[in-house]
């Protein structure tokens, strides 16, 4: 079992740190100095061992609390004192969370800048606030970031004879020869500029037949870099991006490209008036 230690001042939350420390030993080794120390322990010794087994530590934030961490008073001045140098030395530490039970504002100096749980000492702690410290434990987000499957596999038709390649770009047709030569100007990084300098209306004909992934890094390099390649003056541009982002949002299912493509269009929108139609329709077609 993962163990777990509260720092926290005795006396005006004892019942609360009781009640959580109760409600986490279920799942966890939880070390409370109340439910340890025995008359003769070494109370120094006590705390800088738990300290350092513990694989999380839920500082419990509150003025008492932050007043003898900051002057370093008594136990939890002793806790600060070897707490406080593994925060200042580990920037992405993840070990010590704050728990806030005044406000954010209130916390030790060392903490100023950690991100923690903030807890009403008013209201009994629920499941949902429970969780939200299970969630620290195990060190998952706050959100669970949404998962999409990509396909990878896709048909890539033989070379067309006959054709220059700036031509079959400029006419939205799609071969290995297209295929390879999209993924170098992708790989540079190049793609708006490539769109501008040939003036690609049908480019985004030619993005959906690439595999999803790579659907997503195009309209990602796109998003990045079209304001640039518009160059000074040249606001036309706006409509190729914004037709391109059109047409890869109407021709996917998958949502992620969707709203990629529509960012980039609503941006281009903004700029060229005549976009809003193509916006517009876009949104209708996704009610």
């Amino acid at each position: 079992m993962k163990k777990i230690f509260l720092s926290y001042c005795w006396e005006r939350y004892d019942q609360l740190v009781i009640d959580l420390a109760t409600k986490l030993s279920s799942k966890y080794d939880v070390i409370l100095d109340k439910w340890e120390i025995r008359p003769g322990h070494n109370i120094d010794s006590f705390m800088e061992n738990s300290i350092r087994e513990a694989e999380k530590v839920f500082v419990i934030c509150e003025k008492e609390y932050v007043n003898k961490a900051n002057n370093r008073i008594s136990g939890v001045g002793v806790e600060t004192s070897i707490i406080s140098p593994k925060v200042y030395r580990n920037t992405k530490q993840e070990k010590f969370i704050p728990v806030f039970l005044e406000g954010i504002s209130v916390k030790p100096d060392y903490m100023e800048s950690i991100f923690g749980i903030e807890l009403n000492p008013s209201f009994d702690l629920n499941d949902e606030k429970l969780n939200e410290f299970i969630n620290a434990i195990e060190g998952k987000p706050i959100v669970e970031k949404p998962k999409f499957e990509l396909s990878t596999q896709i048909e890539i038709p033989d070379r067309i004879n006959n054709i220059s390649i700036d031509e079959k770009v400029k006419k939205g047709l799609f071969d290995s020869e297209v295929y390879s030569k999209i993924l170098k100007i992708l790989e540079e990084d190049l793609i708006a500029k490539f769109i501008v300098k040939y003036h690609l209306n049908n480019f985004g004909k030619i993005i959906i037949k690439f595999e999803e992934i790579n659907q997503i890094k195009i309209l990602d390099s796109i998003d990045s870099n079209y304001v640039q390649a518009t160059g000074y003056g040249g606001w036309d541009n706006y409509d190729l991006f914004g037709k391109t982002a059109y047409d890869v949002g109407m021709g996917t299912e998958n949502e992620v490209i969707k709203k990629r493509a529509k960012l980039i269009l609503e941006n281009c929108a903004n700029i060229k008036c005549n976009l809003e139609e193509l916006l517009d329709d876009f949104n209708k077609s996704n009610l």
